[in-house]
């Protein structure tokens, strides 16, 4: 992830060429400012990322979060964690091919 700091360009399309470290050039400039008034987003992403995500992201403004996963397993089993924290949880697949 990027953290606020400055973004390449030239490495986010050459990692979403080669598939790899496409999730770990995300970030979301909104997070430095979410994450501190909203501690269950940052909850959230450390779930999905202790279920071998490949990274995770709050989405737009908050408080809702993401994560992009190899494994659908993994990603079955953040869902029902969360789930089970009352959090709303979703495994969706991408549309056509990643």
């Amino acid at each position: 992830g990027n953290s606020g700091g400055t973004f390449d360009i030239e490495d986010f399309f050459a990692a979403l060429s080669n598939r790899d470290g496409f999730a770990e050039k995300m970030y979301n400039i909104f997070e430095c400012v979410t994450l501190e008034k909203c501690p269950s987003t940052s909850e959230i992403k450390s779930i999905l990322m202790n279920y071998n995500a490949h990274g995770a992201l709050m989405s737009g403004s908050g408080p809702s979060a993401f994560g992009i996963f190899s494994c659908e397993k993994d990603a079955a089993d953040a869902a029902e964690l969360l789930k089970s924290k009352g959090f709303f949880a979703r495994v969706c697949r991408p549309v056509g091919r990643y």
